[in-house]
């Protein structure tokens, strides 16, 4: 179906979770008009035939939970994760994962 109506690119775009429809649409509102800003400002060329197919996905993780539950705290809260909670997810990961992820993290480079 995608190749009969000529797309060239599936794009999937996900805003995270724990939000609502409104908060969810929001965001991918602002999401395009930045990337529509940043495309006016830094002009790029697109290859010929650049037809996207954009898809966003959104889950109501918000709406489905029960009375007595409340949202979970997430990174984007503005703690920031304990030594213990880096080592963790560091463990995760292999070493040469492990090595470049700590290169950047300690290069001071945004």
């Amino acid at each position: 179906m995608i190749d009969a109506q000529g797309f060239a690119d599936v794009m999937c775009y996900s805003h995270g979770w724990n939000n609502d429809f409104p908060t969810a649409k929001a965001r991918y509102e602002s999401f395009f008009r930045g990337l529509s800003d940043m495309q006016a400002a830094h002009p790029v060329s697109l290859p010929d035939g650049f037809n996207p197919l954009i898809i966003g996905i959104f889950w109501p993780s918000t709406i489905l939970l029960w009375p007595d539950e409340r949202t979970p705290d997430i990174a984007a809260s503005g703690a920031a994760p304990s030594p213990e909670e880096v080592e963790e997810v560091m463990e995760l990961l292999d070493p040469e994962t492990q090595s470049l992820l700590h290169s950047k993290l300690t290069a001071g480079d945004p």
